[in-house]
Parts: C-alpha cells; structure tokens; sequence
C-alpha cells in the first residue's frame, strides 16, 4: 500500500536529492490539495483516503518535522516556499498560543487548533 508522507521529503533535508528530484519534490510538496495547507505541512497527504486533521499520523503538522522540511528547502535555494512553511506553522501556532495558552503536540493544517 503506497503512501504520500511527509518523510518522503526527507531527501531535501538530507541533501541527497539531484536538482530535478528536488523540484519534483517541492512540485508535490507545494500541491494545496496534497501538502500546502493553510497551516503547515500534514504528516500524510490530504489526498489520501485515511487523511484526517487530527489522527495523530494520519494528517496533522508535527513542528519538528515541519522543520526539517523547511531546512531542506532552504539547502536546495527554495527560500521563498521555506518562508512560507514557516509563516504558515507559525500562524497556527500562535492563533492557538494565545486561545489556549499552550503549545502543542501536533496541529491541524487546516484550521487553527491544537
């Protein structure tokens, strides 16, 4: 059964990706129906049939592994994207941040909550 995740952005972090892998990646990555969500990058794609916001690895933004995508694209010069990945985390960080007073394990990429 194969998965879009979001380890399979790992190379960029990694650096083992040749320049044409790494642009075919941020292709998918930057995909609004895939991977670019209003709030960060989901743990599996939202395309897929098992994607749900708040089922632990079934969809929701991990900060840390937001990170590591986020220091893949700045390695590979996709510097505009990398701001935007960590406006993105950041916003629904900080909308819950100040609702809650807490941080949390993981986030929805779709909506504000934590």
């Amino acid at each position: 059964m194969k998965r879009d995740e979001i380890i399979g952005f790992l190379p960029l972090w990694a650096g083992i990706a040749d320049s044409s892998q790494a642009k075919r990646l941020l292709k998918k990555l930057t995909d609004p129906e895939q991977f670019w969500r209003p709030f960060g990058v989901p743990s599996l794609s939202a395309e897929d049939s098992y994607y749900n916001p708040k089922g632990y690895w079934n969809g929701p933004v991990w900060v840390e592994w937001n990170y590591l995508v986020m220091r893949g694209l700045l390695d590979y010069g996709f510097k505009t994207e990398a701001k935007e990945l960590v406006n993105n985390v950041s916003k629904g960080m900080i909308t819950i941040l100040k609702q809650n007073h807490n941080l949390w394990e993981f986030y929805s990429p779709d909506e504000a909550w934590g």
